[in-house]
């Protein structure tokens, strides 16, 4: 995703007002990490930023512990491109309001705004925020690195430009219903391991998310929703069947059927354990996705 990275001019006096703070400085290298994963666009006003505070913390070298994590911050600043003062992402409200045509975050402390983060569950937030209002050809562009414990079938871009709805109305419930999945994993995989049916965890994720969530009632179906990948603990190739679905909401007076997402809660060394979406589309139709 094409998104900016504005250093806040007030971190740096805040971090240094953390002083020994490690987990929260360990917190922001992580999130900076995760985002030079798919973007290096580093932006702020030097300044301001460098305040002589900051300065005598950011190279102070008596806390051992800090020193290699400071390293690290040091050689993130140096990428940086200066800000004019008059940038209109520097107003009071550019942390409250979403932009598309320009998108960009605060890297801040203050994560209670919108656009602020400093650790990684932040910048994931912001970013499926911005991938809700993208056009379809850029959310097809940007959707995986968004949900890192999902792994999308290449047959998911297809699938989206098959939704029955028009996708402008249905893209922020793509998003959140991608979202609830991400963040049950770590369930699905506990139930999974114990052996719970589909049924089970269908019901559990429901009770969750508020989402309709089930198996696929019709059995003769079943067979489209089965995919082979290659198992890296058993060293074979494995059909794998992604029969769970979640269920949009139901849109216009003859809405029948409604746009779903097929996924498998995953599998132990099958693309790394994660959850498995083949679909964001239609309903199945005469046997066919």
């Amino acid at each position: 995703m094409n998104l900016q990275a504005i250093w806040q001019s007030c971190l740096g006096s805040e971090l240094a007002t953390q002083g020994q703070n490690y987990e929260i400085l360990q917190a922001l290298l992580d999130m900076l990490n995760l985002y030079e994963e798919t973007a290096q666009e580093y932006f702020y006003q030097e300044e301001e930023f460098y305040s002589e505070e900051f300065s005598d913390w950011l190279y102070d070298t008596s806390v051992i512990e800090l020193n290699d994590l400071k390293r690290e911050l040091q050689l993130a600043l140096r990428k940086c491109q200066g800000m004019e003062k008059n940038d209109t992402r520097l107003t009071e409200n550019s942390c409250k309001v979403l932009v598309k045509e320009n998108p960009f975050f605060l890297i801040s402390l203050h994560e209670e705004e919108l656009l602020c983060a400093y650790t990684v569950q932040k910048l994931y937030t912001i970013k499926r925020g911005y991938l809700k209002v993208l056009s379809k050809s850029e959310f097809k562009k940007n959707y995986e690195e968004c949900f890192p414990n999902i792994y999308f079938a290449e047959s998911v871009p297809a699938s989206i430009n098959n939704l029955k709805t028009n996708f402008k109305l249905i893209s922020a419930e793509i998003v959140d219903h991608l979202s609830f999945l991400n963040s049950y994993y770590k369930t699905f995989e506990t139930m999974r391991r114990n052996g719970c049916s589909n049924k089970c965890m269908a019901d559990s994720f429901k009770e969750y998310s508020g989402i309709e969530c089930s198996p696929q009632n019709d059995r003769k179906e079943v067979k489209v929703l089965e995919r082979e990948y290659y198992n890296t603990l058993t060293m074979k190739h494995e059909r794998i069947c992604c029969e769970l679905h979640t269920k949009f909401k139901r849109r216009g007076k003859e809405a029948q059927k409604q746009d779903r997402i097929y996924f498998s809660a995953g599998k132990d060394g099958i693309k790394g354990g994660k959850i498995i979406v083949i679909h964001i589309g239609r309903h199945i139709k005469n046997g066919k996705l």
